[in-house]
């Protein structure tokens, strides 16, 4: 992890296979965890993996996000920005990314910072990586092709939702259903 860290805080990733291969554990490792996880792996997958290997975690990234489980700053598998992996992606500004707490609805969970973020933040992200929803709030299709609907499917089977207690579990699972 420290060898991530490293790269992230110095920008030296581009060849830095001893970083690529460490964030690519680090996110293999995390893969059937609790949601808190995913925000993690978004928030390296920005830096290491291509916009298209970045898709699924960006699903994620909407539904922890609809779901109460978004974090601007992970706690579970180290500390990492999201808010700076948003920025590195263009989808926030570097006002906003400065300021990330305007887009909070609510925190949950009382004391892990999970939060509910608006619609237009997670419609920003939709619309970057072409994520195959009908929820209309956050930029989906009122109708799916047979291929987008199939991808959508495949999307929801990888929010595993592990560990989700009892407090949470019903908004987390009402929210996959809605995408």
């Amino acid at each position: 992890m420290d060898v991530v860290t490293r790269a992230l805080a110095t920008q030296e990733i581009e060849g830095n296979c001893e970083a690529i291969t460490a964030a690519l554990a680090l996110i293999g490792e995390w893969e059937r965890g609790h949601p808190s996880y995913y925000n993690a792996q978004f928030a390296i997958g920005a830096f290491f993996l291509s916009d298209y290997s970045l898709r699924v975690y960006a699903w994620r990234m909407v539904v922890n996000g609809l779901g109460g489980y978004w974090q601007w700053q992970s706690h579970n598998g180290g500390d990492f920005s999201v808010a700076l992996a948003l920025r590195h992606l263009g989808i926030l500004s570097e006002g906003e990314c400065c300021n990330p707490s305007q887009f909070d609805v609510y925190e949950t969970h009382r004391g892990c910072h999970y939060k509910v973020v608006k619609p237009e933040l997670l419609a920003r992200i939709v619309r970057k990586y072409n994520l195959p929803t009908i929820n209309l709030a956050i930029g989906g299709k009122t109708a799916l092709s047979e291929s987008e609907f199939q991808e959508r499917e495949c999307m929801k089977q990888k929010c595993f939702g592990g560990g989700v207690g009892c407090d949470g579990r019903l908004l987390y699972e009402s929210t996959i259903k809605s995408m």
